[in-house]
């Protein structure tokens, strides 16, 4: 594959799983404001209450995507050098995807916000799919290993 199939290859990637991870980040965002003084979610942990975990979850999924079309960009009108700029933000992803996970499970377990859940509020039901389908979040490492396996 040359370079430049390679490139426009991994950038129609890219723009497939920015759309696909839309479907979770707009929810995400509109119901982590719209939640966030609802009366429901009184428990914090770390600081975060839930609608703050959604809204961090969607704000953070909007920076790596802009993270990884910059690389794109800079890769394409500068110097392949700029790829480490995708790399790093691949890897403090991961990290945090992680890491994030486990706060969510904990901040949505909380007595305090047992009753969000239980009434159905949207930030309670955004939470709960961000964490089941939270493969989602990993897509931009699967496009990554099918080009390492490429070459």
């Amino acid at each position: 594959m040359s370079h430049k199939e390679s490139i426009v290859a991994g950038l129609a990637g890219l723009i497939c799983i920015s759309l696909f991870q839309l479907g979770l980040i707009i929810p995400s965002l509109y119901f982590g404001y719209m939640d966030e003084n609802s009366s429901c979610q009184e428990g914090t942990r770390g600081g975060l209450n839930l609608s703050d975990w959604i809204k961090g979850f969607g704000l953070e999924k909007v920076a790596i995507n802009a993270s990884l079309y910059l690389t794109v960009l800079l890769v394409v009108i500068l110097n392949e050098k700029f790829v480490i700029l995708g790399g790093v933000s691949l890897i403090l992803d991961f990290f945090f995807n992680i890491v994030w996970w486990i706060w969510g499970v904990v901040i949505l377990a909380t007595a305090e916000n047992n009753h969000c859940v239980a009434e159905g509020k949207g930030m309670a039901v955004v939470a709960i799919v961000n964490l089941v389908l939270s493969t989602i979040w990993f897509l931009h490492f699967k496009v990554v290993g099918a080009f390492l396996d490429k070459e």
